[in-house]
């Protein structure tokens, strides 16, 4: 603490009062208006935030608002829902390093996440390791993750972790309130306010090295005066801005001096509630009752206020403001007590506003202008459009006089419609009662001669003899003799009869007069050698032209019209539209000037402002100062100093068009909603939060809603869009926030999204989005490859198949080309064997009966053996060739061929037979070896019954059942298996037989010899 004997060094200034000087006209700002009737939570608005994404977040006494330009976004206490805010009482909002907005109101310290709109709540560590949920202040960061606030139910400052969500405890403040600034170094600055006085602590790291309190009244370095401070606001180490009820105070805390501003002009400022710096170094004060006061604070002079007016739907939003902050795009938001929110855009202004309604509500008038005219000291003469009488302002654009011109002794009840000023200050008025000489000094008119027809005149030019021409409904005139008598003369250039209504003049520097008449002729008049007009040209123009303008040094007039914006070549004599790249945003053109290949066109809805180099402009509007979007008509004056004057339906601006700022900070684009297969995914804010969407084959269907975050100039905003890796190019959206995809392949996409501004810039800030769309099961590369294996198996076995298929038939082929080639050896040894046999037995006896002379009954036995031999050849034929056929291979011919043989040849040799086969034989296949040996055995087997048996009857069967059983019974003596003869083959060969087709034979006797070969077959 500094010692009493300090106190003899201290400087103690008194109160200091404005000086008043000249001073440029305050800026028109354009406020919007934020209360509960556009979305805001309630109307006491204390705490601003603009976070890193650019929103804005306001602080209310009930609820919290997040802010993007359109639309609010509010949360409130909700019992039932734990993860909404604790408490609606606002008292801090702060933004750490990670981007995570923090929130501190009567139930302790909030984090919001954005994830799902929801808070986190972080209450006070006691010592038994529970916490306590009491109201709480944030004072700010002091690092990454350490969060300082005031805790008022103990009155100390603490210190919330982030990262470990502990409190600790830093100091003691005996306040309800307080403020903290970061100064160099580790130093910490802690002011209180809304107390009498302030207490200011200084910290180094989370040391307290220094407590001071100032304007207490009692205790600290400055008692007196005493003061009810309601904020401070911290410049630098030595300059503290000091909001009071007196007024507002400068304070050097290193010198412990003091100053005190409370002028304004004739008017002392009471209520200071907040001070704020602007980024144009310029401080502004909010006051509890008048409104805010802005402040230079290098002449340390009030230079501005700004005010609630009723009139006004676009000034401060109440004059009882407590709170003030400015953004990073550079608007300044003001907070009031009771009447919302207002802000208005600080950096851009450009126009001063004249003439304002304050300045002319003793004429019961509604500022709306009608004409401009200069005299020769550049002062301003103006005309409003409810109120008779001329207006005088001077250089500065105040008003200097009001003047109702007389006729006689009479004020003139007539209606001015253009004033011309001479080098002596006289005045030539065109009326809609004719032309009349204006004296400025004895404020009386006196008229001119009488014109012809219509008296109401149109329009009034000064040629470069110093004459002039007017138009009227009726007639064209030439005004001569302007010094002594003036004369007035007709000018006929058409032919009799045609219609002479005129209404706007100009006259270019080759002496062209450009006269429009009231129907859709554009007439150019050129100057003969008696002093008169000739026609020189007629163009078609249907429009009421409004004003022209041409630039020294070119060529071009620019004809503005009430449908658009035309152009005539004064050499070339060429009339075209100027249509500005169709950029322009209205028609009805009220003037037009251009200067360094700039157009300034000014119409009913704002003023548009061309760039002839890079064929690009934008309309500025209220929003950027105007008092009004409409303009007069032919209301632009030029002053020697360049500086251009336009009339409005509200006033009057000025501006130098070489100091036009142009700039505007990039606005963000965000998605406001997300649409998965025309369902709602999620909305703002959180939707804007999501940067990645998985979706799967079946939600190829998307569309996103969007807008910009921005605050000012939202309507002249357009939005390009553009899906990485399906548009090849950006889309413009024109008008419409809303775009829809519809059956997006599966793949990896980015979603673009960008505002272009009102310049035609594409902002650099853009939105993007992932999309990741899931293929189909059967699209993904493994379900491929299965399908692969599977088709590859699948072919594997499908050829092993054929292969195998190819190999049985193959060796079946093999198979019966073996049978085939063993029948034919068969059959050549058959042949060879019994028919050789056969053939050389004949031959045999047929050479015996050659050689020999035998008896004839010789001769006939021999012959008979011959018969016989013969027929034994064609039955063994016969059965060579039925062994051969294919058509025999069937079940069915082998059982009837077999019955049919064993009848006919036991009946050959007197043995009855008798056959019993089943009524229905099947057409079994059965192959010719298996038919030819199961042949043979019968065959077999009947030969031994008619060779050895002795007998006469023989029973004959077939049965078919699993396998195919024949049975051969005969009555004969059997077989006698002790005395059979030697070399005997019949029984080993139909064994072998049965053997080769894995079928069996049984041999028994049973009264005769029964035979039963047995066969496997499938049926």
């Amino acid at each position: 603490m500094i010692c009493r004997a300090t106190y003899t060094v201290l400087i103690i200034m008194g109160v200091v009062t404005n000086v008043v000087v000249a001073q440029a006209p305050a800026p028109n700002y354009h406020f919007k208006h934020l209360n509960v009737q556009n979305g805001l939570t309630q109307n006491i608005v204390y705490h601003f935030l603009q976070d890193s994404r650019g929103y804005v977040w306001i602080g209310t006494h009930n609820g919290l608002s997040l802010y993007d330009g359109i639309k609010t976004t509010n949360f409130l206490h909700d019992d039932e829902n734990n993860k909404s805010i604790a408490r609606n009482f606002i008292s801090g909002i702060a933004e750490d390093s990670l981007h995570q907005v923090w929130v501190s109101n009567e139930n302790g310290i909030e984090r919001y996440n954005r994830a799902d709109n929801s808070f986190t709540h972080f209450g006070i560590d006691l010592p038994d390791g529970t916490k306590e949920y009491t109201y709480c202040q944030l004072l700010g960061f002091i690092s990454d993750h350490e969060l300082w606030f005031l805790e008022t139910k103990t009155r100390t400052v603490n210190s919330l972790d982030t990262r470990t969500q502990k409190t600790s405890f830093i100091s003691e403040l005996n306040a309800d309130n307080a403020l903290l600034f970061k100064g160099p170094g580790q130093t910490i600055h802690i002011w209180s306010s809304y107390n009498k006085g302030t207490i200011h602590q200084a910290y180094h790291g989370r040391k307290l090295i220094n407590q001071q309190t100032y304007f207490g009244g009692r205790d600290g370095i400055i008692n007196k005066p005493e003061l009810v401070v309601s904020h401070v606001f911290q410049e630098n180490d030595s300059t503290v801005w000091i909001s009071t009820d007196e007024g507002l105070v400068k304070l050097n805390p290193i010198l412990n001096q003091y100053l005190l501003f409370n002028r304004w002009h004739n008017e002392k400022i009471q209520g200071a509630r907040y001070a704020a710096l602007s980024s144009q170094g310029e401080l502004w004060v909010a006051t509890g009752a008048d409104g805010i006061y802005t402040f230079n604070t290098k002449t340390n002079q009030f230079t501005g206020n700004f005010r609630n007016n009723k009139l006004d739907p676009h000034s401060l939003c109440s004059d009882n403001i407590v709170s003030l902050y400015f953004d990073r795009v550079g608007n300044v938001w003001c907070g009031s007590f009771g009447n919302g929110s207002s802000y208005a855009n600080t950096e851009n202004i450009f126009f001063s506003s004249h003439l304002r309604k304050a300045e002319t509500q003793a004429w019961h008038c509604d500022n709306n202008v009608l004409w401009l005219s200069p005299d020769a000291n550049q002062n301003i003469w103006c005309m409003l459009a409810d109120a008779p009488g001329v207006w005088k302002l001077n250089k500065d654009l105040k008003i200097d006089s009001h003047k109702t011109p007389v006729v006689g002794r009479t004020p003139f009840n007539g209606y001015l419609t253009k004033l011309l000023f001479d080098n002596k200050n006289n005045v030539w008025c065109g009326t809609n009662k004719g032309l009349f000489k204006y004296s400025i000094a004895t404020n009386t008119m006196h008229p001119s001669d009488e014109v012809q027809g219509s008296i109401w005149i149109k329009g009034m030019i000064w040629l470069n003899d110093s004459s002039i021409i007017f138009s009227t409904y009726a007639g064209l005139y030439h005004v001569t003799n302007l010094s002594a008598e003036p004369v007035v003369t007709p000018i006929n250039f058409l032919r009799p009869g045609a219609y002479l209504g005129f209404e706007t003049l100009f006259h270019d520097e080759n002496d062209f007069v450009y006269i429009k008449s009231i129907n859709d002729s554009l007439y150019i008049l050129k100057p003969v050698h008696n002093g008169g007009f000739e026609l020189f040209k007629t163009m078609h123009l249907m429009p009421d032209v409004n004003y022209y303008f041409m630039a020294n040094s070119d060529s071009i007039i620019y004809i503005a019209t009430n449908y658009g914006l035309y152009k005539i070549n004064n050499h070339t004599f060429r009339l075209e539209r100027e249509t500005c790249d169709n950029n322009l945003s209205f028609i009805d053109i009220r003037s037009v000037f251009k200067t360094r290949n700039r157009l300034w066109i000014f119409g009913d809805k704002g003023l548009y402002i061309f760039d002839e180099t890079n064929r690009h402009g934008r309309t500025y509007t209220i929003e950027d100062g105007l008092p009004s979007n409409e303009f007069s008509l032919s209301s632009l004056v030029f002053g020697r100093d360049q500086k251009c004057v336009v009339g409005t339906s509200n006033g009057l601006i000025s501006f130098d068009p070489d100091q036009l700022k142009g700039s505007i900070y990039p606005p963000r684009a965000q998605l406001t909603g997300i649409y998965i297969n025309d369902a709602l995914h999620a909305t703002t804010p959180t939707s804007n939060e999501i940067d990645e969407m998985n979706l799967s084959f079946r939600q190829n269907t998307f569309s996103f809603d969007f807008s910009t975050i921005g605050f000012h100039h939202l309507a002249d905003c357009s939005f390009e869009y553009k899906l990485a890796g399906y548009d090849e190019n950006w889309i413009r959206s024109g008008s419409v926030h809303y775009t829809r995809y519809s059956r997006i392949p599966p793949g990896n996409y980015v979603f673009n999204l960008r505002v272009i501004d009102p310049l035609g810039q594409a902002a650099p800030l853009i939105k993007t989005m992932e999309v990741h769309i899931a293929k189909a099961f059967w699209q993904t590369n493994g379900f491929r490859a299965l399908v692969l294996a599977i088709l590859l198996f699948g072919g594997w076995l499908i050829s092993r198949a054929y292969f195998n298929y190819k190999m049985r038939k193959q060796k079946l082929e093999f198979e019966r080309r073996q049978l085939i080639e063993k029948e034919r050896t068969r059959i050549a040894t058959d042949m060879h064997d019994d028919l050789g046999a056969g053939l050389s037995r004949i031959k045999y006896l047929s050479q015996s009966m050659l050689n020999k002379k035998i008896p004839d009954d010789v001769m006939r036995k021999e012959l008979e053996k011959i018969t016989s031999f013969s027929d034994e050849m064609s039955e063994k034929m016969g059965e060579i060739v039925w062994a051969l056929n294919e058509k025999n291979d069937t079940l069915a011919d082998l059982i009837a061929y077999t019955r049919s043989y064993s009848v006919e040849y036991l009946a050959n040799h007197n043995i009855l037979c008798e056959a019993e086969t089943p009524m229905h034989l099947p057409e079994t296949f059965i192959t010719g070896e298996m038919r030819r040996n199961i042949f043979l055995s019968v065959k077999e087997c009947l030969h031994n019954i008619v060779k050895h048996a002795n007998a006469t009857k023989v029973c004959f069967s077939v049965q078919l059942n699993s396998k195919m059983e024949i049975i051969i019974h005969d009555n004969g003596k059997g077989i006698d298996w002790n005395n059979r003869r030697a070399f005997s083959n019949g029984i080993e060969n139909v064994n072998k037989r049965m053997k080769e087709i894995k079928g069996t034979v049984d041999f028994g006797n049973d009264r005769g010899t029964r035979v039963c070969l047995s066969i496997p077959l499938i049926l």
